[in-house]
C-alpha cells in the first residue's frame, strides 16, 4: 500500500508540473503575440505618417510649382527652411565625411618620408598592410582609402610614412614583392612619373568632366526662373563670340525661363574656355550647372546645317548716305544727308507655279490614243 500511494503522489505532482509549465508557455506565447501585434501596428502607423508627409509636401511643391508658372514670386524662406530642416544635417555629415576623407588620403606638407604602395588586391586588410610595412619602421601616418564597393577593403593603394629615410629605402625594396598573391608596387610619395614618362602636378586643377563631347554647344541649367538673356550674354561673351543665347521659357509666359538655355559660339575653343572658367559660376543666387550640349542641340543653334546651306556671313556696316554738297558752296560745314533713294522691283508672282493639279483636271487633260476605226497603212509580209 505504501509503495502505490507514493507511484499515485509521484505521479500527481508531475501532471501538476506539466500543466504549470504548459500555462506558462501559453502566456509566454500569447505576450509575444501582443508584443508583435504592437508593433506591427505601429509600423502602419508610422508609415502612414510618412505617406502623409510626402502627399502635404507634394501638394506644397505643386502649388509652388503653380506660382513659377504663372510668374509670381515664391518666397524662398520656406525653400531654405525645408532645405535646413531636411538635409542641412545630412549635407553637412557628408562634406565632413568627404573633407576628411581627401584630407587624410593625400601627403601633407612636412611629410618627407613616405611611400606610395599600389596593386595590392582588394580583399587584403588595412592591419595586414601596416602589418607588412611596419617591419620596415617606425610609421607615422597610415593612409588607405575605403573600398567603393562591398567585400573591397581596399582602393588598391596606400600611403604609408616613416620617421627616418632608412625606412623608405627599406619598404622601396619591397617593391615587386608579393603579398597575397600580388607583386605590389612601391615608390616615393613625391613620385608623380608615370609609365609613360609624364609627370603630373599635383597642384595643378583638375579639367572639369562633361556627360557628352566638347561641341560649341553650352548647355546652362539650374537657372532662376528671372534669367534674361541679356544677364547671360554678359557672362558668357567675354569668352568669345556668340551666334545666340536661346533661353528656354513658358509657351503662356514668355517671360519666365524654364530653368535652362544654350549657348551657341562661334568657335570651338571659345565654348571650351568657358565651360572650364564656368564651373563656379553663380546667377541670382544660384550655381549654374555649365554643361557641354548634345548633338541634337548643336544643329538646333545651327538651322542653316539641317538645310544644307552655308554659314550665314556676317551683316555689313549699313552704308554711309550720299552726301550732296549745296550748289555754289565749298565749304564743307555746309554739307547736307540726301536720303538715298531705293529702287524696288515689282515682282509678278505666278500662281500656277508649284500648284498641284486636281486629279479629276489632270486626267481629263491627260493625252489619249484615237478610238475610231482607222484605215490599215503598210505593207503585209506574206511567208511562202
Amino acid at each position: 500500500m505504501e509503495k502505490g500511494s507514493s507511484d499515485e503522489a509521484f505521479d500527481f505532482s508531475q501532471v501538476i508540473s506539466s500543466a504549470s509549465a504548459g500555462l506558462e508557455a501559453v502566456l509566454k506565447d500569447k505576450t509575444v503575440q501582443k508584443r508583435k501585434e504592437k508593433r506591427q501596428q505601429e509600423e502602419k502607423e508610422r508609415q502612414r505618417e510618412l505617406a502623409r508627409q510626402k502627399r502635404q509636401a507634394k501638394k506644397q511643391q505643386r502649388e509652388k510649382n503653380k506660382k513659377r508658372k504663372r510668374g509670381e514670386e515664391v518666397s524662398s524662406d520656406e525653400d531654405e527652411d525645408e532645405n535646413k530642416n531636411a538635409d542641412g544635417a545630412t549635407k553637412k555629415a557628408k562634406t565632413a565625411q568627404s573633407t576628411q576623407r581627401t584630407s587624410s588620403n593625400r601627403p601633407r606638407e612636412g611629410e618627407k618620408y613616405g611611400v606610395w604602395v599600389g596593386n595590392f588586391a582588394f580583399s587584403t586588410m588595412k592591419n595586414t598592410i601596416r602589418e607588412y610595412f611596419g617591419q620596415c619602421g617606425e610609421i607615422t601616418r597610415f593612409a588607405c582609402p575605403d573600398g567603393s564597393r562591398a567585400g573591397q577593403y581596399n582602393r588598391g593603394y596606400c600611403f604609408v610614412f616613416y620617421d627616418s629615410p632608412d625606412a623608405v629605402e627599406k619598404a622601396l625594396a619591397l617593391s615587386e614583392k608579393e603579398l597575397d598573391g600580388r607583386a605590389l608596387l612601391v615608390k616615393d610619395a613625391s613620385d608623380y612619373q608615370r609609365k609613360d614618362g609624364t609627370v603630373l602636378d599635383p597642384k595643378a586643377k583638375k579639367s572639369r568632366k562633361s556627360a557628352n563631347p566638347p561641341c560649341a554647344t553650352l548647355f546652362l541649367g539650374n537657372l532662376p526662373h528671372k534669367t534674361t538673356k541679356d544677364s547671360l550674354k554678359a557672362h558668357f561673351e567675354q569668352f568669345g563670340a556668340l551666334y545666340d543665347i536661346r533661353v528656354a521659357t513658358f509657351q503662356d509666359n514668355p517671360d519666365v525661363c524654364k530653368g535652362f538655355a544654350y549657348a551657341d559660339y562661334k568657335h570651338l575653343d571659345d565654348a571650351k574656355k568657358a565651360f572650364e572658367e564656368s564651373g563656379s559660376f553663380y546667377l541670382d543666387g544660384k550655381r549654374v550647372r555649365v554643361e557641354y550640349g548634345s548633338e541634337d542641340a548643336y544643329r538646333r543653334g545651327r538651322p542653316w546645317i539641317s538645310r544644307g546651306e552655308k554659314e550665314p556671313a556676317p551683316e555689313k556696316p549699313s552704308k554711309r548716305r550720299d552726301l550732296v554738297v549745296k550748289d555754289n558752296q565749298k565749304d564743307t560745314s555746309e554739307v547736307e544727308h540726301a536720303p538715298q533713294e531705293v529702287k524696288r522691283r515689282t515682282r509678278t508672282k505666278d500662281h500656277t507655279r508649284n500648284k498641284r493639279v486636281a486629279p479629276g483636271k489632270a486626267l481629263s487633260d491627260a493625252p489619249r490614243a484615237k478610238t475610231s476605226i482607222q484605215e490599215f497603212s503598210g505593207s503585209k509580209i506574206t511567208f511562202d
